[in-house]
């Protein structure tokens, strides 16, 4: 599938062993290339993924209390950092005054603004999030394929927003982006919020591969 092509991480890891170097990629039946190119390098964050995030922090939160000697790399203050840091984007996202489309740089006010997550940080913040998905994957059992699905999808979000060692270029490839927030939906148990961060350059995708 080319989303495996695509994706850096799956690049790194489930197809680890092809030599790249040199090589000519064939597309068959790519028909659907372009605008899959751009989709994946597209996401849709709501406040209630990342309500999820705060779920699934809380949980690794209760393994460590349960369990104190079952997280030797990770400290409950860290984590507790972070629960607050994802509610408090989680009610960003709800509150936001503005509806419609906007510029891509949109995008990294909200993670800065919202969360205080800029280019500078976002990479130990990934770091921490990963070791709380790690606990919780380790904890679910080795049958699981799945450790915080939430979380993994934030991280995601964050690494197509800040993708390169320069904050700069990062801004520049920010400008064949938009934004774009839903306005609130009413929920039966709560209101729901999207934000979309929409690529139109199929290119960007087709960099890094």
């Amino acid at each position: 599938p080319y989303n495996y092509l695509f994706d850096k991480d799956a690049r790194e890891s489930t197809l680890a062993g092809i030599p790249w170097d040199n090589a000519v990629i064939i597309f068959d039946e790519a028909h659907n290339l372009e605008s899959f190119a751009s989709e994946s390098a597209s996401f849709d964050l709501s406040n209630q993924d990342v309500a999820g995030c705060v779920s699934e922090v809380q949980r690794a939160l209760n393994y460590m209390q349960a369990m104190p000697d079952v997280a030797s790399n990770l400290k409950s203050e860290n984590v507790l950092k972070l629960k607050a840091i994802f509610l408090q984007l989680e009610d960003f996202i709800l509150n936001l005054n503005s509806n419609g489309a906007s510029t891509g740089g949109y995008m990294m006010e909200i993670f800065q603004q919202g969360a205080g997550i800029t280019h500078g940080n976002h990479e130990i913040f990934i770091e921490e999030v990963r070791k709380v998905n790690e606990l919780i994957m380790d904890l679910r059992g080795s049958g699981s394929t799945r450790g915080s699905p939430k979380l993994e999808h934030f991280i995601n979000c964050l690494k197509r927003v800040y993708d390169h060692g320069l904050e700069s270029r990062c801004m520049a490839k920010a400008t064949f982006y938009r934004d774009h927030v839903t306005p609130t939906q009413p929920g039966s148990k709560r209101p729901s919020r999207t934000v979309s961060y929409w690529c139109f350059s199929p290119a960007l995708a087709m960099e890094s591969l």
